[in-house]
């Protein structure tokens, strides 16, 4: 039987938008060095662009990094000739980044200011956006983003948006911005604060959930190997978001802005768990109606996100012409590898599939401020049941894993057959009771979602003058629940 590593590691597509992030410079790298004429240059180049971008592939080792060298050399080219087989990409070679550019007038006078490139990587003298066909995120955008967004589309579209147009911008000009205080004073660090700090510091208390993980892991690591304690007796893992409190780097600044939970902070969060989510229900609802009431404003909106047609011009390299997508497979030279042009906007083909899966959810996170001294709230629209798709793969992981145990226990003769099918009777029923309870808070959810969005059908929008700030994001997976065939 495979281990519970190789298993978890088959399971997840995506395993963060890090991942994801890099994948870009591996594709790139493994492109330009599938273009060179000879076997020799094609190994010196991918050699190159590994060293020059570590980082990416030793985040993205998991799908390549097996067998010899030489056979994860010979794996990356066979990727990187995927694309160059490509006929919108062809075998030119060339690659390069792109992070930043100049705003059109428009844009800016729309309320934009965000400079983030929509070409992701330029190969071939092609702009390509990057996306991956498990878990692709169109666009992210704060409040002035999002006007700009809605009004490039609503000039995209066809007459007949003049009303859900001005509902949209109405709706977040009355979106008000507030600020926390103290460094990596997120929501979610807020509210671990309020919970369990017990009046601490933000950075005391990370260093005690460190040293409290490294004690408890290395005792279940010493249990686990004697045969003492199972895979989901593994202990809690701090967040990555309290973690970054203890940035050694950043000691000095983290010191002179510390993050307590009082004053700004205290009344911040009782604004946040309160008045701030039915608001974001009416915001959610008057997107969504844009959305269904007119379906070429949707594929416009889609199409803006995508390659920032009005945002850069349409000549800017920052704007994407091309889409190029990849899927996932247990080896590198087995991703699939799609391109897609943006050419005729928002009748391209892959705009319409997008815009087809695209499920409009309204929920509340946190984006840092400049230096992370405080963060600003916004709303992303993302899938509102996330966390229970979260807590569904959770109880999953850990059902195969207590299989797994004992199936190592019966094969080390420590229990018998009889026993073995027995516990998996009792962890099968037990696995079945948490995935019912699991659907019902799904099902529930979505309960309150309806009830909520005709309320504020019946009110209006006056609940948005209470919203803090506003972030949007458009999805075409649902969190995985969507996926784009390519």
């Amino acid at each position: 039987m495979k281990s519970f590593n190789t298993f978890r590691s088959e399971l997840l597509t995506e395993e963060s938008t890090e991942i994801s992030t890099a994948m870009e410079a591996v594709l790139g790298v493994a492109y330009d060095a599938a273009c060179k004429t000879s076997t020799r240059n094609q190994k010196l180049t991918l050699k190159a662009g590994m060293k020059a971008n570590s980082t990416a592939f030793k985040k993205t080792s998991t799908y390549w990094k097996k067998g010899t060298e030489e056979k994860q050399i010979e794996n990356l080219l066979a990727l990187g000739d995927k694309i160059k087989k490509n006929r919108l990409i062809g075998s030119a070679g060339g690659f390069q980044f792109q992070s930043s550019g100049a705003l059109t007038s428009e844009w800016k006078r729309w309320g934009g200011t965000n400079t983030t490139s929509k070409t992701d990587i330029v190969v071939s003298s092609k702009r390509c956006s990057v996306k991956n066909a498990n878990g692709a995120q169109l666009m992210s955008a704060k409040k002035g983003e999002a006007k700009a967004t809605a009004t490039a589309a609503s000039n995209m579209a066809p007459e007949g948006m003049t009303i859900a147009l001005g509902n949209i911008l109405g709706s977040l000009d009355q979106l008000e911005e507030h600020t926390t205080k103290g460094y990596y004073a997120s929501i979610e660090n807020l509210r671990i604060l309020k919970q369990k700090g017990q009046g601490k510091k933000l950075y005391d208390y990370a260093s005690q959930e460190k040293e409290r993980y490294e004690k408890e892991f290395g005792d279940w690591e010493k249990k686990y190997k004697e045969g003492k304690a199972l895979k989901k007796d593994m202990p809690t893992k701090p967040s990555k978001n309290l973690m970054k409190v203890l940035n050694p780097k950043l000691a000095k600044e983290i010191e002179a802005n510390p993050t307590l939970m009082k004053g700004e902070n205290e009344r911040f969060y009782k604004k946040m768990v309160g008045d701030f989510e039915d608001a974001a229900v009416a915001a959610q609802g008057i997107l969504r109606t844009a959305f269904n009431d007119n379906p070429d404003f949707k594929k416009a909106f889609v199409y803006e996100a995508a390659s920032g047609r009005y945002k850069f011009g349409s000549r800017a390299v920052q704007t994407a012409d091309y889409m190029l997508c990849w899927k996932p497979s247990r080896e590198i030279q087995d991703f699939t590898i799609k391109v897609y042009s943006l050419k005729k906007g928002i009748n391209s083909n892959i705009i319409t599939t997008y815009a087809k899966a695209i499920n409009v959810q309204v929920a509340w996170k946190s984006s840092a401020s400049t230096g992370h001294k405080g963060y600003n709230v916004f709303q992303s629209l993302r899938m509102g049941v996330k966390e229970v798709a979260e807590k569904q793969e959770v109880i999953t992981n850990s059902h195969y894993a207590e299989v797994w145990d004992y199936k190592q226990q019966l094969n080390e003769g420590v229990i018998s057959e009889w026993a073995f099918w027995d516990k998996v009777k009792e962890l099968t029923s037990k696995f079945v009771e948490k995935a019912k309870e699991l659907w019902n808070r799904f099902v529930n959810i979505f309960k309150v979602i309806t009830q909520k969005i005709k309320n504020a059908a019946q009110d209006g929008i006056e609940g948005l003058s209470n919203v803090l700030g506003f972030e949007m994001r458009t999805f075409t997976n649902a969190d995985r629940d969507i996926r784009i065939q390519i």
